[in-house]
């Protein structure tokens, strides 16, 4: 049986590689502790630690409506750090890896039959802790090449990636959403007159402003320059309209202030809307339609949100 078991580690190993999928490697762990090491549950959770103090889990996935009635010991996390693994009333609990904030564990619950080869297992447990760890590392790090440096937004490379979620999610439930083109108005007069480096600022001050007027669901990103993105998902057209409204007025409801100068920035901005699938169902025509809709606002004398409804209802 040990032998056996050492064969079924060394093959779990060799065939695990390195990639930005932490829940498809979890899930690879969660068939092999199953399968190959009888285990009858299995599932993968994470604690917030802080001063080694333990918080509330969060599951990643297995069997939410049983494990969710065990709680993990008071002790757990001093337990795991002299040993990779704890048991406790016929309960299993892993140390899978960690990063700046949480731990990654797994809990399960062996069968009878299972016999584990407690000289192999922690071998194979650093394995899983080194290799599970630098999954994280490695989407920490494709996360930093979708953020945006001035703002801390994601930016025009990650809103492609997003659009294609929000179309393949509408084609499967038909939940209309809605992508926002804002533009600040006259915003190069600031860059000319105060310097770059204070029409970043604004820049970055303006984004903060604005995650107080969207609401938890929505995406916001910045597109370039001065130009912003934000994708509202199950957002109607007169739901754009609300959100668009509400973010003029909170832009406009006091002056913008740098730090040092004494000076006051009144800015404003212009915004195109467009939904899909009511103005158009194509995600490069949607972002495109937007745009120009963000073009038509300035025509009309900026400071405004534009859409293609609103102008047949105009010419009505």
């Amino acid at each position: 049986m040990v032998n056996i078991q050492k064969d079924h580690y060394l093959r779990f190993m060799s065939s695990s590689k390195i990639s930005s999928d932490h829940l498809k490697f979890l899930r690879n762990l969660e068939l092999f502790l199953m399968k190959k090491l009888n285990f009858e549950e299995v599932t993968f959770f994470s604690l917030g630690i802080e001063k080694n103090k333990q918080f509330p889990r969060r599951i990643i996935t297995g069997p939410k409506h049983q494990t969710n009635k065990i709680s993990p010991p008071k002790n757990l996390l001093k337990h795991l750090k002299r040993k990779t693994y704890y048991f406790e009333k016929n309960r299993f609990w892993l140390a899978l890896g960690e990063d700046k904030s949480r731990i990654y564990l797994a809990e399960g619950k062996p069968s009878l039959k299972a016999e584990l080869d407690k000289k192999t297992l922690p071998i194979f447990l650093k394995f899983v802790k080194n290799h599970l760890e630098s999954i994280l590392g490695f989407q920490k790090e494709l996360s930093l090449l979708d953020k945006d440096d001035v703002t801390g937004l994601y930016n025009q490379r990650r809103l492609h990636k997003d659009l294609i979620v929000e179309k393949k999610k509408y084609e499967t439930t038909k939940t209309p959403f809605s992508v926002l083109f804002i533009d600040i108005d006259h915003f190069k007069s600031v860059n000319d007159g105060s310097g770059h480096l204070v029409g970043s600022q604004l820049l970055s001050d303006l984004a903060d402003r604005l995650k107080d007027v969207l609401r938890n669901s929505d995406n916001f990103y910045r597109y370039g320059g001065d130009e912003f993105v934000i994708i509202l998902p199950g957002a109607s057209t007169q739901d754009g309209l609300k959100i668009g409204k509400r973010i003029l007025k909170k832009i406009k409801e006091k002056p913008f202030r740098i730090n040092d100068l004494k000076d006051s920035f009144f800015l404003s901005v212009s915004i195109g809307l467009a939904t899909c699938p009511t103005h158009i169902k194509d995600i490069k025509g949607l972002l495109e339609l937007a745009d120009n809709m963000l073009y038509r606002a300035k025509e009309l004398g900026r400071g405004r949100v534009c859409s293609v409804s609103e102008i047949f209802k105009k010419k009505k």
